[in-house]
C-alpha cells in the first residue's frame, strides 16, 4: 500500500509511525523541533522545474524557471516538446537541458509514463520509471516523487543535506554514501520520505541555518560518452554594447551547471562594463552526477585531496582557452577579469594567480580557495606568479559550501599578499543576489579602469 504526505497531518501521522519503526529516531525529532511538509506542483511542469534548477545557483535557477514557464502559459507538454531550440537557448537553458525537457515532453504526449499516476507506485518502481527518462537522474526522481506527488516512500539518499544529517544523527563515523544510505534506510519503510523531511528539518537545527534539498555527488546511473576526457571548451558569448571589446570577462560556472547559468550576468553588467566582452565556457567534462551538466573536475568527498588535484588537471585547458579567446579578440592578457561561481570560483582563484600576467580582477562567488592537503607554505607561496586584486561574495546561509570558506580564502590570500576584498550577503544560500552582483560589476568597472 502506497501512503501519502498531503497535508502536516500526514507528515504527523507518518513521523509517529517512523520512531515506532525506529526509536533511534525520537532524540532526533526531538532536536529538530516542528517542520512543514514541502510540496510543489505536480506533472510536466513540476519535473520541468527540477530538472532546470539542476545544479544552478539559487538566483539563475528561479530566473530560468520565471522565465521559461511565462514563455509557454499554459505551460503544456505539447507546446514545449515543439518549441524551436534557438527559443528555449534564448530562455536560458543548456542543450542538454532542452533535450531533456522536449525528451520528457514526447514521453508524456505519447503516453510512455503518466507523472501523476506514477505515484501510485511503489518507490523503488516510481524511480525506476521516472530515471528511465532521458535528463532524470535518481536525484531528480526522488525529490519530484516526494514534493510534488507527496510520495511517503520516496527518498533522495544522495542528498548531501540527508546524508550529513543521518552521520550526525545516528553518530555514524563518516557521511554514509547513497548505498549505505539506502541501506540504514531500509527500517525506515513505507515512511522514508518523512524521514527525509526529519532529517533536513534537523539539518537545519544542527547547522542553524536554512537548508534545500542538495544534489547528489554520487554515482549517476547515466554516464555521458567520454566522462574522464578533456574537451575543448566553447560556450555562450555576448559582444560588448561600445561595438569594440577593451576588456574581456570570462565566466566560470559551477559544479553540473553549463555555461548559460553565468553568461547573463554579463547582460546586467553592460552598463558598468560597455566595452567588455563576454564568455561563458562550458567546463570541459560532463558531470556524471548531474545528467544535465558540466564539470571542471569530479567530486566525490571521499578523497581529500581531489579539489587540489582537479584543478590541476583542469587549469591548461582553460588557460589554454582562455589565451585564444584574448588573441581572438586582439587583446592583451592584462585585459581579462575571471569571475566564477562555485567550483567555478576554484578554476578562478586557481587559474588566475598563476597566469604569466596578471588578470586585471577576480571575482568569486560562493566558492573556496584550493590548497593541498598538508599544505608547505613557501612551497604554495613559490606557485603564485601573479597578485591580482580579487572580491570574494558569499552568502551567510549557504549549505554547500559554508561562509566560513570565504575567510579562510581572505586570509590565504592575505598571507600571500594578494589584495583582497569580501563581502558577506545575508540571508543567501548557495546562489548570487542583486547586490553581490552589483558589487561584483562595480568591483570589475574600478579594476579595468585602472588599467592602462
Amino acid at each position: 500500500m502506497t501512503h501519502f504526505l498531503h497535508t502536516d497531518a500526514d507528515l504527523e501521522a507518518g513521523l509517529a509511525q517512523l520512531i515506532l519503526a525506529d526509536p533511534r529516531l525520537q532524540p532526533v525529532a526531538q532536536k529538530a523541533g516542528a517542520f512543514r511538509l514541502r510540496r510543489r506542483e505536480a506533472g510536466f511542469a513540476g519535473l520541468c522545474a527540477i530538472v532546470c534548477g539542476q545544479q544552478l545557483s539559487t538566483a539563475s535557477a528561479a530566473a530560468i524557471r520565471g522565465r521559461l514557464f511565462a514563455a509557454f502559459d499554459p505551460f503544456h507538454h505539447d507546446r514545449v516538446r515543439r518549441a524551436r531550440g534557438d527559443k528555449l537557448k534564448r530562455l536560458g537553458l543548456s542543450a542538454a537541458k532542452i533535450k531533456a525537457i522536449k525528451e520528457i515532453g514526447k514521453a508524456v504526449a505519447k503516453q510512455h509514463i503518466d507523472l501523476n499516476a506514477v505515484g501510485n507506485m511503489p518507490a523503488d518502481e516510481a524511480h525506476a520509471k521516472l530515471t528511465a527518462l532521458h535528463g532524470v537522474g535518481p536525484w531528480t526522481a526522488d525529490i519530484y516523487l516526494l514534493f510534488c506527488l507527496g510520495h511517503a516512500d520516496a527518498f533522495p539518499a544522495g542528498d548531501l543535506a540527508v546524508q550529513e544529517a543521518a552521520r550526525i544523527a545516528l553518530n555514524l563515523r563518516k557521511r554514509p554514501d547513497p548505498k549505505a544510505l539506502t541501506k540504514i534506510a531500509q527500517a525506515w519503510r513505507p515512511w522514508r520520505g518523512v524521514a527525509a523531511h526529519l532529517l533536513w528539518a534537523y539539518y537545519h537545527a544542527v547547522k542553524k541555518r536554512d537548508v534545500v534539498p542538495v544534489q547528489p555527488q554520487a554515482e549517476s546511473q547515466r554516464r555521458r560518452k567520454g566522462k574522464g576526457q578533456m574537451a575543448e571548451l566553447d560556450g555562450p558569448r555576448i559582444e560588448p554594447r561600445s561595438g569594440t571589446a577593451r576588456q574581456l570577462v570570462g565566466f566560470l560556472h559551477g559544479y553540473g551547471a553549463d555555461g548559460n547559468d553565468l553568461i547573463e550576468i554579463g547582460r546586467a553588467w553592460q552598463g558598468m562594463l560597455p566595452h567588455a566582452a563576454f564568455v561563458s565556457p562550458h567546463a570541459p567534462r560532463p558531470c556524471g552526477q548531474a545528467p544535465s551538466g558540466r564539470e571542471w573536475f569530479p567530486l566525490t568527498f571521499r578523497d581529500p585531496g581531489e579539489r587540489w588535484t582537479g584543478v590541476n588537471a583542469a587549469a591548461p585547458v582553460l588557460n589554454a582557452f582562455l589565451d585564444a579567446e584574448l588573441a581572438r579578440r586582439q587583446l592583451p592578457p592584462q585585459a581579462l577579469a575571471l569571475v566564477g561561481f562555485s567550483q567555478g570560483t576554484m578554476m578562478a582563484l586557481h587559474v588566475g594567480l598563476r597566469r604569466a600576467v596578471a588578470p586585471a580582477a577576480i571575482v568569486g562567488y560562493s566558492g573556496m580557495l584550493v590548497v593541498p592537503e598538508n599544505v608547505d607554505p613557501d612551497a604554495f607561496a613559490a606557485e603564485i606568479k601573479v597578485k591580482p586584486p580579487v572580491l570574494l561574495i558569499h552568502g551567510d546561509q549557504d549549505e554547500l559550501i559554508p561562509v566560513q570558506a570565504v575567510f579562510h580564502a581572505a586570509q590565504g590570500l592575505a598571507a600571500l599578499d594578494i589584495p583582497a576584498e569580501w563581502h558577506v550577503s545575508s540571508g543567501i544560500g548557495h546562489g548570487i543576489d542583486q547586490e553581490g552582483l552589483r558589487q561584483g560589476g562595480e568591483f570589475l568597472a574600478r579594476h579595468f579602469a585602472a588599467r592602462p
